[in-house]
């Protein structure tokens, strides 16, 4: 039988993209546990309401599950429940915080995972700091548990209620993103296969420690580029994040309107930030493409305001959507479109019911690489020449 050079290149690019949608078919983020016994899961491609949780999680939390979509377990930072929704019998020691609680699964393991979680930046508390506990998915039959001895280990007091995480530069590490309360300094902590890297230190100019100003969030972008934190105050940076060193760098300064929540658009196109409630609440995009911290300033769009409940949680979804949870409604809001420019982003208020259930003014905190746009470029199209995948 003689095979065509056209079959031939058929069957190659068939091969590759099969593999591409192998690669990125990864369900991590797949479900959400979060608001008040609230949760919703991805793993059809549209979210669907869960209903069986016990956790009342007014702010931050944390899901986790398998690269197939299973539900391993969740938090909200001082309670952990297993995928059958049982409670672990140890305490964590976060509370209080915008985010209070993020997971890390450990490099080249199946069944490590970190849960790093951060205090009340306004408590005198000794739960005001940040603190790192360890899960072995092989105890309690396959259900996981915490390990002996690994349970609240401290890192850095006092601390921001802040925290976010990314892919290394490598695609295989994670970094782990926190403020120190009353400095202007980040701590990125490196996670590799050998365990927790002392932090990386950035200052960024921007001093946190008034009031409920370390009640903001910080979000790095999904492609690991971009990084800004917003402040219960009319204070936030948008900067530099490199994801093979750590560091933040080429600050902006700007005033987001009492800002709580921010989160970035899939392909790092537009930044999103939600107001502090009662205080003229709106919810802005910024052009992420300006050239200068003038043009990022003035390239902001009010896309949607008067919003009547506290709203603190902006948080990209499987789906591209960018999810906002309003405190004590049944419903979320959604940014339909987030990568495309003003109304053109399709703002939604009730856009997803919960099942009965009620949102707080949280939502899970996960590794944003989760929820990076895959996409690749072939180059050139010519018939007989090499191709190259990007």
């Amino acid at each position: 039988m003689q095979v065509t050079e056209k079959a031939i290149k058929t069957f190659l690019l068939t091969l590759i993209l099969g593999h591409c949608i192998f690669a990125y078919s990864q369900k991590e983020a797949s479900n959400w546990y979060f608001g008040y016994q609230a949760g919703l899961t991805f793993n059809s491609g549209n979210p669907v309401a869960l209903s069986k949780s016990p956790m009342n999680a007014d702010v931050g939390s944390s899901s986790i599950s398998s690269n197939k979509g299973h539900l391993l377990f969740y938090s909200d930072g001082y309670q952990v429940w297993d995928s059958t929704h049982t409670a672990l019998s140890n305490f964590l020691r976060g509370r209080g915080g915008t985010q209070t609680v993020v997971i890390i699964p450990r490099p080249d393991s199946s069944h490590l995972f970190y849960i790093f979680t951060v205090g009340s930046p306004t408590s005198n508390s000794p739960d005001n700091g940040s603190f790192y506990s360890e899960i072995n998915m092989k105890l309690r039959f396959g259900r996981g548990d915490f390990i002996p001895g690994k349970v609240n280990i401290p890192l850095v007091a006092p601390s921001c209620g802040k925290l976010t995480a990314v892919r290394h530069a490598n695609r295989k590490d994670y970094w782990v993103i926190t403020q120190k309360y009353y400095t202007d300094t980040l701590y990125a902590y490196l996670i590799t296969s050998l365990g927790i890297n002392k932090p990386v230190l950035s200052k960024t100019g921007l001093l946190v420690g008034t009031g409920n100003q370390g009640l903001g969030a910080l979000k790095v972008s999904p492609d690991g580029k971009r990084i800004c934190s917003v402040n219960n105050s009319d204070s936030a940076f948008l900067g530099d994040f490199d994801a093979a060193t750590g560091k933040v760098s080429n600050i902006w300064f700007f005033e987001p309107t009492w800002g709580r929540g921010v989160e970035f658009s899939s392909k790092t196109k537009f930044l999103y930030t939600i107001g502090f409630p009662y205080v003229g609440t709106r919810l802005c995009q910024y052009d992420l493409s300006s050239r200068t911290k003038q043009q990022f300033i003035a390239s902001r769009k009010t896309i949607d305001t008067i919003f009547y409940n506290f709203i603190a949680s902006l948080q990209l979804g499987l789906d591209q959507k960018i999810y906002i949870s309003p405190r004590n409604l049944f419903y979320l809001h959604v940014i339909k479109n987030p990568d495309m420019e003003g109304s053109m982003a399709q703002p939604e208020r009730n856009y997803f019911y919960l099942g009965g259930q009620k949102a707080g003014v949280g939502l899970p905190n996960m590794i944003q690489s989760y929820f990076q746009k895959k996409t690749f470029v072939i180059s050139p199209v010519c018939t007989r020449d090499t191709v190259y995948f990007e």
